[in-house]
């Protein structure tokens, strides 16, 4: 598997004399590393996978889930995690860091007193799609599946994924920082095309894990370089975030 950093390298140039100032020059640029590995229950036991995902999600689903309710839980994920699955495929990709993530990252950097850590990654579906640009933005995001989004592309709608998820990066050593990798239970047959990931604005507003939702700062996206994915519900994709300066 093929490995790439993320590099944010800023520098600022600035000389004076007596009668003559040098140019001022600044420059700011990111990239940054998707993996995804896509996992399906053995055909003969498919059913029963799902039937269990579909029940954890119901007793998760309350706001408080109850102490009696917490050994069944246990239970289930126990018995998902004993059904073999097979590796339905993987992918590392590029991403492309957009203008309003910069500014992000930038503002609470350099001039915010205080940053409390919110991202949320989901997952980009091929309906409409036209393309990935720096100016996409998180108040343009859509899930509706229309053929003309704003960004150019349309997040995977609640019914291919029920919710965004939320990654938990490590710590930085080396000038590398990683996050665990998200799982994303595939509910319907659908074609994914890649992933986005979801940071805190430049004015403090938190991501959100709900799909759709267009809180917080776009912070990246990008395509899967093996071109689109079709998934089927049961399907689990798990995608890791990256970044190294």
């Amino acid at each position: 598997m093929k490995t790439h950093a993320e590099k944010i390298n800023a520098h600022v140039m600035a000389g004076a004399a007596l009668v003559h100032t040098r140019n001022l020059a600044e420059g700011v640029n990111a990239g940054g590393l998707y993996t995804v590995s896509s996992w399906r229950p053995v055909p003969a036991r498919l059913d029963e996978f799902i039937a269990l995902r579909d029940t954890l999600a119901r007793l998760m689903a309350s706001p408080t889930v109850r102490f009696s309710a917490l050994a069944e839980i246990e239970a289930i994920r126990a018995r998902m995690g004993q059904i073999p699955r097979d590796l339905v495929f993987e992918d590392t990709f590029h991403n492309t860091v957009v203008t309003e993530g910069k500014n992000a990252i930038l503002t609470h950097f350099l001039k915010g007193s205080s940053y409390t850590a919110s991202q949320a990654l989901g997952l980009i579906e091929d309906t409409g799609y036209s393309a990935i640009a720096a100016g996409n933005t998180a108040a343009n995001i859509t899930a509706a599946g229309s053929g003309s989004p704003t960004n150019g592309w349309n997040e995977a709608p609640s019914a291919t994924c029920a919710a965004r998820q939320t990654p938990s990066f490590g710590t930085a050593g080396s000038g590398s920082l990683a996050a665990t990798a998200t799982s994303h239970s595939i509910l319907a047959t659908d074609t994914i095309k890649g992933a986005f990931l979801i940071c805190r604005s430049t004015a403090g507003t938190a991501s959100s894990t709900t799909v759709g939702n267009t809180n917080g700062a776009l912070y990246s996206a990008g395509l899967f370089s093996g071109g689109d994915k079709a998934v089927a519900n049961g399907d689990t994709l798990n995608v890791t975030y990256t970044a190294s300066a």
